[in-house]
């Protein structure tokens, strides 16, 4: 009978049911809300059980006589023999339910792990990734490259170094600016049936200071040919600067200035056939690792 009464009243608790104990008090449950216990850690919600003298909430007697199918009067002596059995002085003690002292209520272990079926260790948290941070760090890391990849290649000008790949607009520029030269003494073309003499084109001397003696002048390609470049820059300083360099390593090798668009490339072989050129940069051997090939078509 004992053991059947502590049932209901697990029952009840576990319900979310307050449960009246006549003459004592209210046994009921209060849930507590999750809450942060720190930046990393969340406390998940859980229910307690308490005590309180007042009388409210289902009548221990009433339920069970609607349990056991008995009047109220039948219901009030199997409740106090109950009583009679598990109390002791002033101590409750309710198998399965838990121990009351005065008013003191302290759950049993294992209806409190029914009560949070999830426990009660809190939860570590994972950090936010803070989304906008990380985005607005990342363009700043690439805007910062962009700057210094633009101040470098425009203080030296080594943007095609490497490759034997020439940009589009590079080459469209090319097309346009180099045409062959004309090296006899006059050229004729003819507009609405009259012939009209065209000036010679000479290549244009540049100040003895801008260039070394093997690079005087800037020459134009020729169709056919094929260029060992050692690179292409934006202005005759920087083509000069990049053959000083070039003379420290190599200074037995023949640098030539080419237009090369709106730019100037330097070269240091030129041949009618490209193979020619792959076997002068192999004969090279490892003095310059950055030569490409231009062939004008």
């Amino acid at each position: 009978m004992v053991n059947e009464i502590n049932k209901i009243i697990y029952n009840l608790i576990l319900s979310g049911s307050e449960v009246s104990i006549g003459g004592l008090g209210t046994l009921f449950t209060v849930r507590y809300a999750a809450y942060r216990a720190s930046k990393k850690s969340l406390t998940l919600p859980y229910r307690v059980v308490k005590f309180t003298s007042e009388q409210r909430g289902v009548s221990l007697v009433d339920e069970i006589a609607g349990v056991a199918g008995v009047d109220n009067g039948k219901a009030r002596e199997i409740f106090d023999r109950w009583l009679s059995q598990s109390l002791d002085g002033d101590t409750l003690t309710i198998e399965g339910v838990g121990v009351l002292r005065g008013d003191k209520f302290t759950a049993d272990e294992s209806l409190m792990a029914a009560l949070n079926p999830q426990g009660r260790v809190p939860m570590r948290l994972k950090p936010k990734a803070n989304v906008g941070l990380y985005v607005f760090a990342s363009l700043c890391c690439l805007f910062a490259l962009a700057v210094a990849g633009y101040v470098y290649m425009d203080s030296h000008d080594i943007a095609i170094f490497g490759s034997e790949r020439v940009p589009a607009e590079v080459m469209a520029e090319n097309n346009i600016a180099e045409q062959p030269v004309q090296e006899v003494g006059a050229a004729e073309i003819v507009v609405d049936s009259v012939k009209v003499e065209l000036p010679v084109v000479n290549p244009q001397p540049v100040p003895q200071s801008a260039f070394d003696a093997n690079a005087e002048v800037i020459l134009s390609t020729e169709q056919g040919m094929s260029y060992v470049v050692l690179g292409v820059f934006s202005t005759t300083e920087n083509a000069e600067r990049a053959i000083r360099q070039a003379q420290k390593r190599a200074n037995d090798l023949h640098y030539s200035v080419y237009h090369y668009g709106s730019k100037y490339m330097v070269t240091l072989y030129d041949a009618q056939s490209r193979g020619e050129c792959q076997e002068f940069i192999r004969s090279l051997g490892d003095t310059f690792k950055d030569l490409w090939i231009y062939s004008r078509k």
